[in-house]
């Protein structure tokens, strides 16, 4: 049991009932916990942020980790090399750099809305579902680079998708694209297993110098669903145009 201002871990243990921390506690985090939980693990309302390699390299062998209401901030790495389930509450304003740096999330993560993110929160990543909140305006590079993942879902109200790999990463088949996107460019934008891409925005974005990769080996598979009335400008415009064949008009 911890009862202070900031609790901190000793690394690499086996806890077979459980942890609970103090009611007083508001940070967990500066040093990281390294241990497999076999029972409850219980967060007390009063901490508002999960700092800096909170969970770092933790196993989560229990019913999961669910994070107060009250809390604020994920820190930098606090989730880095973590596997097991975590709940997140609509509370969180912002995630910081690599905060779920190659953890393993079973079976699904769900982000909040508006949320504010660092650089590559989910950069190798292991997710079986990735939901992303509403809220969020632009993702960038590494954004949702993750492995395990089937399909994600751009939210409405992103306008910009750009950088490198941004949800790419290893068995993501398919994606939808928010109506509100604009911008697309980028290298590699929906990664090179994508067979699906449902394309929501009556006007093509901004193609970039390799948005759907063109050495992918599934290319003779995919497909990419355009709004009804849109197809003409789809295999038209810029860069979009290379797929022509591979677009598919949705029905009204």
């Amino acid at each position: 049991m911890f009862d202070n201002q900031s609790s901190q871990y000793a690394n690499y243990y086996l806890i077979t009932k459980g942890i609970l921390i103090g009611s007083n506690v508001v940070r967990i985090g500066g040093s990281p916990l390294g241990a497999k939980v076999c029972g409850f693990f219980s967060i007390p309302t009063s901490v508002t942020t999960i700092d800096t390699n909170a969970f770092r390299n933790m196993t989560d062998g229990s019913a999961g980790i669910v994070i107060p209401s009250g809390c604020t901030a994920i820190g930098q790495y606090a989730f880095t090399y973590f596997s097991g389930r975590v709940s997140l509450p609509k509370s969180i304003t912002s995630i910081a750099q690599q905060a779920f740096y190659t953890a393993t999330f079973i079976p699904r993560l769900s982000l909040p809305e508006n949320v504010t993110y660092g650089a590559t929160p989910m950069q190798s990543a292991k997710i079986q579902r990735l939901v992303i909140g509403e809220g969020v305006t632009a993702l960038t590079n590494y954004f949702a680079n993750v492995d395990l993942c089937r399909e994600i879902v751009v939210p409405e109200g992103v306008t910009t998708i750009s950088g490198y790999y941004v949800i790419g990463g290893a068995n993501i088949s398919k994606a939808t694209i928010a109506s509100t996107v604009t911008d697309m460019a980028g290298y590699n934008v929906v990664g090179s297993t994508i067979v699906e891409l449902i394309m929501l925005p009556t006007t093509p974005p901004t193609y970039g110098y390799s948005t759907i990769p063109s050495t992918s080996s599934l290319l003779s598979q995919f497909k990419m669903y355009v709004p009804h009335g849109c197809l003409s400008a789809y295999q038209s415009a810029t860069g979009w145009s290379a797929y022509a064949s591979n677009m598919v008009e949705m029905p009204a």
